[in-house]
């Protein structure tokens, strides 16, 4: 609901908390974040275009930027060291942060067509961290003036073909994914619809943007934690243990 409400897809937030129970970034996690990414992307779109929020030439333009490097991107997944990978994620998560919280400017920084061509190498970055671009393409937006209800919208559009490609090009290799996920899918797609009309008709964009950074922060940094200390909690129990008589005779 949150990522149809922001119209950024649900792959960023997805990964980490996907990644609580699966290790295998590449070869099921991010695989199954841009299919839910490409799903949820979907039906806010449709959410959006029924309100008539979605700039349909602007989306289309930016969808063929961003579509165009998606398989150049699941290449260099597969190459790269996870640790590079995770620490993309974090350099992304800190330059989506700074976009929002920074004053508007009184006039656009970029141009729509500056955003387009950037989205050539934001397609391919994204995908190679299975994320969809949308979150970056809103700041971006942002950036040029347009205000974060139209970002979403014409992202939330804009983005569904590169994150299906990617997903694609994953499935061609050997990811695997459970057989639950039409029922995940499913969950997903009915909290985008609901999330891409309350935005539209509903919520404000203040609180659009406190959601967006209060849900990066707080998931990402649960994550991070994780990545840095996976073992702490397991070392201390295993010391406590050790630590009792009846353990050590035994």
């Amino acid at each position: 609901m949150l990522s149809g409400m922001l119209g950024v897809g649900v792959a960023f937030l997805a990964i980490p908390i996907l990644s609580f129970a699966d290790d295998n970034l590449v070869g099921s996690v991010q695989p199954l974040a841009l299919l839910l990414n490409g799903t949820t992307a979907m039906f806010a779109a449709i959410a959006f275009g029924i309100g008539g929020h979605i700039d349909w030439r602007r989306a289309s333009m930016l969808a063929a930027a961003l579509t165009v490097a998606a398989p150049l991107g699941v290449a260099l997944a597969h190459r790269a060291p996870t640790a590079l990978l995770w620490l993309l994620f974090y350099i992304a998560v800190g330059g989506v942060i700074w976009s929002m919280l920074r004053k508007p400017e009184a006039r656009a920084v970029l141009d729509f067509r500056t955003v387009c061509w950037l989205g050539i190498p934001v397609g391919c970055l994204c995908s190679m961290l299975g994320l969809g671009p949308g979150f970056i393409v809103v700041a971006l937006m942002a950036l040029a003036g347009l205000p974060l209800r139209s970002a979403a919208a014409i992202t939330s559009a804009a983005v569904v073909p590169c994150s299906f490609i990617a997903f694609g090009v994953h499935m061609t290799g050997q990811a695997s994914l459970s057989p639950r996920v039409p029922l995940l899918v499913a969950l997903a797609a009915s909290g985008a619809l609901l999330g891409g009309y309350l935005s539209g008709r509903v919520i404000a964009e203040r609180p659009l943007r406190a959601a967006f950074i209060v849900a990066i922060v707080s998931l990402g940094g649960y994550k991070g934690v994780l990545l840095v200390r996976p073992a702490l909690p397991i070392a201390k129990v295993a010391v406590y243990i050790d630590a009792m008589p009846f353990i050590r005779a035994a």
